[in-house]
């Protein structure tokens, strides 16, 4: 029996990883490119593209280097993960580290074992996904190296690609106190890398995709798939199916189905037939009944309520096995509860029965409207209260009309609460004319029938549009250095509204200024995002927001702050720092960090038991220099050290020593 990974069935070879060509493979929604085998360290890959029938219009659509940090590559990983293309599966921290280690070597022949995962290759330099591609368009990729060390190569592609034609024959299915173990024969391997699982329960529509262990392996010249659930649970019937999966997400047909009830061995055998609910309104109950198949060797019959169906189940009555039906008057009208029943025999207990559903019918009339409601008002901010009429009282619902007289209409807003006096606010909408406006309150019981209106207070509106101050910005990083305001849209309700004005200020780790607040941009009214590079590392950005008046073109109030605090760890430094000595002195190379914006780079030189010192200060794309003030026979240690705006530093690089003959 040969075991292979459960994780991406590589069938291939050392000769066909290593062999790893320059080409397109077609995904359910985008195009994958790899790159070949040779890691962009020291340079980049750029991808151009055009559609097929018109090559005149080419475009650079991406570049592709080493990651700067194993924070970087994890961070393509779930890049690929969240555009929902058919991969789910991350690396842990210790593959990471070594992908990243092997990156920064530059020995790719240690990558072996992840040539045939293609997200792997996206996180390492070795693979490119265009996700704005158009399905049925095809286009003409060229990929050129930016060292020209290699002539550009150029093909076609389009997607969606084909669905893998691998299938499967069920073989067994077993369960236990340890889970599910399910086997499947592979009849056509054709395409095949993985399997995505699926799970339903029985006599229930709608799979789940599950995540257990998987293992191929090879039996009598077979392929076999193992599948192992081991988060099924005891006494509940599943039904299982996998799907095929090929490298690039693309998804084939399911397997037949598999089903099984996982049990534990000599339990009662389920014994409860006919398990049903009736609405009992005279009672006001909710009334459980069954019939037992057989009821020798039954101890007693345990009766179990939960609020939802594959929710925590509580036991709520114990009875004789002579018992057929139980009374629920613990229980609110139009409310569902889901019952199930247990049988407890002499040395064991049965599996739970089917779960059924059951509901009180509204059965209580509402015959009181609420007291004494009262208006207050603030500019057009209305707050209303009134006295609770009734103890069966859950909820109530806000009418406003236009004049002391007009039609009263439901607002949105829905009061729930259970206090003897209640209170609530209401916004009037914008005028251009001052307006009169009238309440009443209807409450609701716990039958959900609603009761008569209350008599109307009336609030008074104010003409004449003004501007609210807008939400609270929220803020994300979208990588380092750059960050995304998204806010939600007030022109759609206010006309007045023709843009938005971003705000931004700073403080640094103890909470002061470090620069004031300022506008940094405006946008029209139906743009709500905006994205700020300005930032440095080592302060925290507070973000506002204000709108722009339609006629006066005037911003009105900020509203609240939105937060991002960018710590000084964000301040990179230079990766793979090497020193050599040449004829003209000692010469120095090194690669910046990726995604960053730097000030400058310093140079510091020291000798053995000497403090080091900067010898110069070189411009901020600067990836070598040679240090010709040297004697020879003398031995030296460099550094090199990235410089940010502001004047902040990252992280030093070295000491790198070298000794001239």
């Amino acid at each position: 029996m040969r075991i292979v990974t459960g994780l991406l069935l590589l069938i291939g070879s050392w000769a066909s990883a290593h062999a790893q060509t320059v080409k397109a493979i077609a995904g359910p929604k985008g195009i994958w490119i790899t790159l070949g085998k040779d890691l962009p360290r020291g340079f980049e890959y750029k991808i151009l593209r055009s559609e097929a029938d018109n090559v005149r219009e080419t475009e650079e659509v991406g570049r592709v280097k080493i990651p700067a940090s194993q924070e970087e590559l994890q961070g393509r990983i779930f890049e690929i993960m969240g555009l929902n293309i058919g991969f789910s599966e991350s690396i842990t921290d210790r593959e990471a580290r070594f992908l990243f280690k092997e990156c920064r070597a530059g020995r790719n022949d240690s990558l072996l074992f992840f040539m045939e995962n293609l997200p792997v290759l996206y996180s390492v330099g070795l693979a490119w996904y265009d996700a704005k591609a158009s399905a049925g368009i095809s286009y003409k990729y060229q990929i050129v190296r930016s060292d020209a060390s290699a002539p550009a190569v150029s093909f076609n592609a389009e997607f969606p690609g084909n669905k893998p034609a691998s299938s499967f024959v069920p073989v067994s299915a077993t369960g236990g106190a340890g889970g599910v173990t399910l086997v499947y024969k592979v009849a056509e391997r054709a395409g095949l890398a993985r399997v995505k699982v699926y799970r339903a329960y029985y006599m229930r529509s709608g799979y789940e995709e599950i995540r257990p262990n998987v293992i191929f392996y090879t039996q009598n010249e077979a392929l076999m798939v193992s599948v192992m659930d081991k988060t099924a649970q005891e006494k509940v019937p599943y039904i299982y199916r996998i799907v095929p999966v090929d490298l690039a997400g693309n998804t084939g047909n399911p397997s037949p189905e598999l089903s099984l009830f996982s049990r534990k061995e000599k339990s009662i055998a389920p014994s409860v037939d006919r398990l049903m609910t009736a609405s009992e309104e005279k009672e006001n109950a909710i009334r459980v009944s069954w019939i037992l198949k057989e009821v020798r060797d039954i101890v007693s019959i345990e009766v179990y309520r939960s609020r939802v169906h594959n929710g925590k189940y509580y036991r709520v009555a114990s009875l004789p096995p002579s018992d057929t039906a139980w009374w629920d008057y613990d229980v609110q009208p139009v409310e569902t509860y889901f019952y199930t029943v247990q049988l407890n025999g002499a040395y064991e207990q049965s599996p739970n029965s089917v779960r059924v559903s059951g509901m009180l019918r509204a059965n209580q009339p509402n015959l009181f409207p609420v007291n004494n409601l009262l208006a207050g008002q603030n500019g057009n901010v209305v707050s209303l209260s009134w006295d609770r009429a009734e103890k069966d009282t859950r909820a109530y619902h806000i009418y406003r009309a236009n004049g002391f007289t007009g039609e009263l209409r439901k607002l949105k807003q829905i009061v729930v609460s259970d206090s003897g006096r209640v209170s609530a606010l209401d916004t009037l909408p914008e005028t251009d004319d001052d307006q009169v406006y009238s309440y009443a309150i209807r409450d609701e019981n716990t039958s959900y029938a609603l009761g008569p209106f209350s008599d109307r207070v009336n609030a008074y509106g104010k003409g004449g549009r003004h501007l609210e101050a807008p939400n609270q910005p929220g803020v994300r990083v979208l990588r380092p250095g750059v960050v995304q305001l998204i806010w939600a849209d007030q022109s759609a309700g206010n006309p007045a509204v023709a843009g938005y004005v971003v705000y931004r200020r700073a403080v640094d780790a103890e909470g002061n200024e470090v620069s004031a607040r300022k506008e940094i941009g405006r946008v029209p009214a139906e743009i709500n995002t905006w994205l700020d590079s300005g930032i440095q590392a080592g302060s925290q950005y507070l973000y506002s927001l204000s709108a722009l008046d339609q006629m006066k073109g005037e911003p009105g109030k900020a509203g609240m702050e939105g937060i991002y605090d960018y710590p000084l760890q964000a301040l990179a430094g230079v990766s793979d720092l090497k020193v050599f000595a040449s004829a003209a002195g000692v010469e120095l190379q090194w690669s910046n960090p990726a995604g960053v914006s730097l000030s400058s780079i310093r140079v510091l030189r020291a000798e053995p038991g000497k403090e080091p010192a900067q010898i110069t200060e070189l411009e901020s794309d600067g990836e070598s220099w040679t240090d010709t003030k040297v004697a020879a026979g003398k031995q030296y240690f460099y550094y090199i050290t990235t410089v940010f705006k502001g004047g902040k530093e990252g992280r030093t690089a070295g000491p790198v020593g070298v000794h001239l003959r």
